[in-house]
């Protein structure tokens, strides 16, 4: 089923690339127009109506997660790091930019 345009929405703007182009961001109109984010966001708009979940974040975030799953990009829940890993990790590169940069 398609989206209708608002009632609100900018006479004369067919897209969001013109209403980026419209409010002088040119270059974020071109973004918008090559990467497809009036698409992708027509795409969350249509799965949010259709289901209608009491926690929209929380349902597009389990979407994404069914639709890219970490183990197709050779990642699984068991390549986290902890706090202090983390934390050594970041000791680590600062010393190795100091040293660099020194």
């Amino acid at each position: 089923m398609p989206l209708r345009r608002p009632s609100n929405a900018v006479p004369g703007l067919q897209s969001l690339k013109d209403l980026c182009d419209n409010k002088g961001f040119t270059d974020f109109g071109e973004y918008v127009k090559s990467t497809d984010v009036e698409g992708t966001v027509t795409e969350l708009t249509r799965w949010l109506l259709q289901e209608q979940p009491e926690d929209p974040k929380q349902f597009l975030l389990e979407k994404y997660r069914d639709m890219f799953p970490l183990e197709k990009f050779g990642q699984t829940d068991e390549t986290e790091i902890g706090v202090e890993q983390f934390i050594r990790l970041f000791e680590a590169t600062r010393n190795i930019t100091h040293e660099i940069v020194s």
